[in-house]
């Protein structure tokens, strides 16, 4: 059977149509509502008549939509949302609406108004796509509609209704005033966009501006990472940051600096990360497209982010590149959330994207500072840390060992008759074997351990989160690696030992002591040790309370 043909307009219809048109286009110039009959769509024209469509139906619905939405909002966000939506609601007819908007990035959607939205069914989210029953799921509602908001013929969002007031569905009537009305929801969006932009930009600059004088003034690693984590986590809405150093061969991550509960600490490392290497593709995939790494949720795989970075509560995580200068991912700047994620502006992000080139510049700078302070506090002839660079890390040492309550070994070792040696051989051979000592020493300790060249024949050896009995197998166990392999020399192989005064630091005792009084003690009793070991015979260990 023939579909039924819709019924045609008379002329006398037309007529009245014309000149009903005629009164309300005049009328809308004041609202500045763009009405232009002729460009309106022939089938509109021609809808069936039980439909109860007419001409002027359309044409007063597009100056309800002109008049309700061209107005002058509020500065004020939340009210600006609050107005558009009663407006809405008012024009439409409706109980419920959203507004969702697209990021051309991301190609994700996210939820103009999300925070208006007490009454929603679920909370909206970033999604790569919206289907009618994720809207329905949205707002609650079977009757729902949409239509999308357009700028310059690009689409960059939607509006979707539901709930018609006096509880009728929706009909092509409703289709067309949600159609009619996005041209000016259009030119709002964009408004209340342009609105957060201008208040968002004197918060970033002035964000970047104590980060960039705070950075200026770093002259090393920890110092660049203790400022800009703090700045990170007070400005944006961060709880926790974690420095994390990755090793290109194994894949892992080392937690070198970690900022958590207001504390800041660093490490060699903190923590591992054995999971680092499963990010290292997302990097490679992601990070040259965006300067940053968005993970949200609480899992990565089969393991929770808590799991992996050793902090509690993660809900989202965001990764920044530290880049080194050939080119080589270094590590990472991680920013956690815990408990309550919170969706992340492109504003912040731009934020974050500078600070990450401002931290790795600084990083760069701090290198070429640290290599010289490195060749201020090394003794040139054996390797060893000079007494500058001793007594600066001893310090930083002993206020880690108070904060986490960890004890400190410390000892001091002395060749056995090594004026004789020098008197036989030589000072190009008493050289010789300082540096075969300490090269055997750093290669029986660990990298946080500290070796210095205290004076002539004299070094110091502080052992970090070491007890005194761990630390009296270790010293032990280095005099006889040296005592057994004789050392070879340009003179021939030459038979050394040494002794040793051992003590364990009290830092857990007095925590007003000045610390370069804490150092000044342990120096004197792990010497008085050595002294007795000397005493005794030579060639022992002497360890002392």
């Amino acid at each position: 059977m023939a579909a039924k043909q819709p019924s045609k307009i008379s002329r006398k219809e037309r007529a009245s149509n014309d000149l009903a048109t005629s009164v309300i286009i005049e009328a809308a110039r004041e609202y500045q509502a763009t009405i232009h009959v002729d460009a309106l769509p022939t089938d509109l024209l021609n809808l069936n008549t039980s439909q109860n469509i007419s001409l002027q139906d359309i044409v007063i619905s597009e100056l309800q939509a002109a008049r309700l939405l061209n107005i002058d909002m509020p500065n004020e966000p939340t009210q600006f949302l609050r107005i558009l939506e009663a407006r809405i609601k008012e024009i439409t007819g409706t109980r419920k609406n959203v507004i969702l908007l697209l990021d051309e990035e991301s190609g994700t959607y996210t939820c103009l108004n999300d925070e208006l939205y007490d009454d929603l069914k679920h909370s909206p989210r970033e999604l790569t796509w919206i289907s009618d029953n994720y809207l329905k799921d949205l707002l609650g509602s079977d009757q729902v509609i949409h239509s999308f908001l357009h700028q310059q013929g690009s689409i960059f969002g939607i509006v979707a209704i539901a709930d018609k007031l006096d509880g009728t569905v929706f009909s092509t009537r409703d289709e067309i005033i949600l159609e009619q009305l996005t041209q000016y929801l259009s030119v709002q969006v964009n408004h209340f966009l342009t609105l957060k932009r201008s208040m968002v930009l004197p918060t970033i600059q002035q964000t970047l501006l104590k980060i960039s004088s705070r950075l200026l003034s770093a002259v090393d690693s920890a110092a660049i990472f203790k400022d800009a984590m703090g700045e990170l986590t007070t400005e944006m809405p961060f709880n926790a940051a974690q420095y994390i150093h990755l090793n290109r061969d194994s894949g892992k991550g080392a937690i070198l600096f970690q900022l958590a509960q207001g504390q800041f600490t660093q490490g060699a490392p903190i923590q591992e990360v054995d999971q680092f290497s499963s990010m290292l593709s997302l990097f490679q995939s992601q990070v040259w497209h965006h300067p940053y790494l968005y993970l949200k949720g609480e899992m990565l795989g089969d393991k929770s982010f808590s799991e992996l970075f050793g902090l509690p509560n993660i809900v989202s995580v965001l990764i920044l590149p530290m880049v080194s200068e050939d080119s080589y991912l270094d590590g990472a700047l991680v920013l956690f959330q815990q408990e309550k994620a919170v969706t992340l502006s492109k504003e912040s992000l731009h934020v974050i994207e500078h600070v990450s080139e401002l931290i790795i510049s600084a990083c760069g700078r701090a290198k070429i500072l640290e290599k010289a302070l490195e060749i201020a506090t090394t003794d040139e002839l054996t390797g060893a840390v000079n007494r500058r660079g001793f007594y600066t890390r001893f310090d930083a040492e002993i206020d880690r060992a108070r904060r986490n309550q960890t004890p400190i070994s410390f000892a001091m070792i002395d060749l056995d008759h090594f004026k004789m040696i020098n008197d036989t051989y030589g000072h190009l051979v008493g050289d010789q074997i300082l540096r075969e000592l300490s090269s055997r020493i750093h290669k029986n300790i660990r990298k946080s351990d500290l070796l210095c060249r205290y004076g002539g024949e004299e070094f110091a050896l502080m052992l970090p989160e070491t007890a005194l009995g761990a630390a009296k197998d270790l010293v032990e166990r280095l005099r006889h690696k040296v005592e057994k392999a004789p050392f070879n020399t340009s003179a021939g192989p030459i038979k050394i030992t040494f002794s040793a005064g051992l003590m364990q630091v009290a830092t857990h005792q007095d925590f007003t002591k000045d610390p370069m009084a804490v150092i000044s003690d342990a120096i004197g009793k792990a010497d008085t040790a050595l002294y007795e070991a000397k005493q005794l015979g030579r060639n022992r260990l002497v360890v002392t309370d």
